[in-house]
């Protein structure tokens, strides 16, 4: 499994994940940030987690999520937004910004610059 993040600002969260998660509750998030992530499992299906307290239990949750086998890629972000695009070629594309619009309009220009026209919106997501 690869893992992967970015926050806003740039700043990148990387973290190994294993391990069970535990479920979201409301006003959960820890330390006044919230943590969220993507995973795409290896048949390129989608999954998600929000309001996680650490980046560590986001990437438990989506892993969790992901079934038995975890997540071929997981993408953790932090107070802010994720999309995904993909490609023609089915290659997923990740974007992290500040508002759900722009995470995609990021997520879809990257997958453009690496695959040309033809990419489209797999989903969005927002930490509070």
């Amino acid at each position: 499994m690869r893992t992967f993040g970015i926050g806003i600002l740039g700043a990148l969260v990387l973290t190994a994940s294993f391990g069970i998660g535990r479920p979201t509750q409301a006003g959960d998030c820890g330390y006044g940030h919230c943590f969220g992530a993507l995973g795409v499992t290896s048949a390129a299906h989608v999954e998600r987690t929000l309001d996680q307290r650490t980046a560590k239990h986001a990437a438990d949750d989506v892993n969790r999520a992901c079934g038995s086998d975890g997540c071929a890629d997981v993408y953790v972000f932090v107070d802010g937004c994720a999309a995904i695009a993909r490609g023609r070629s089915g290659t997923v594309f990740a974007g992290f910004e500040a508002s759900a619009e722009a995470a995609q309009s990021q997520a879809r220009a990257i997958c453009e610059s690496a695959e040309g026209q033809g990419c489209y919106p797999v989903t969005q997501v927002c930490t509070r």
